[in-house]
């Protein structure tokens, strides 16, 4: 599948880090999916759905224990959906919005923007294998790190910013 990565302009045709409405351009699955709601997290969270879901909004998985665009499971969408102020939950949001609403809370709650790289890491896995497994049991799972880390650098690449 062919894919191209744009930035919309805001309002007044600016396009700055925080407001920017990161929108996937796609030939099928993923087509239009706006991640203007994960605010500065956007980037980070559309690599989470181009790993967990090739950007499928319908997709299940783990034997019908997840959902959607970030494969989300019910513990997980009910801690961190509304959590944070920031990303508030509301009636008109659809579940995808949901969903990137709550992974972005996710990244907020795990510290991501003062993250030491390590950490992130960390973080990026805790999504994939979850929180306990991570930080308590001591779990890690390098080929979905491996294969996170490509798409955020594929994004970044696209934006023009340095690998």
């Amino acid at each position: 599948m062919a894919r191209r990565w744009r930035a919309a302009a805001g309002a007044n045709g600016s396009v700055g880090t925080a407001a920017m409405s990161i929108r996937a351009v796609t030939e099928g699955a993923g087509a239009g999916i706006d991640y203007s709601p994960a605010v500065e997290f956007a980037r980070e969270v559309r690599a989470f759905a181009m790993v967990e879901s090739d950007e499928d909004e319908a997709r299940i998985g783990d034997g019908g224990r997840s959902f959607g665009l970030l494969q989300m499971h019910p513990a997980t969408f009910k801690r961190f959906y509304g959590s944070q102020m920031r990303f508030a939950a509301t009636v008109s949001d659809t579940w995808t919005q949901a969903q990137i609403k709550a992974c972005a809370a996710y990244l907020a709650v795990r510290g991501w923007r003062t993250a030491s790289p390590e950490e992130r890491d960390l973080i990026v896995q805790a999504w994939n294998l979850g929180e306990r497994a991570v930080f308590v049991e001591g779990r890690r799972n390098p080929e979905y790190l491996a294969r996170w880390r490509d798409a955020y650098q594929q994004l970044k690449g696209d934006k023009g910013e340095k690998r």
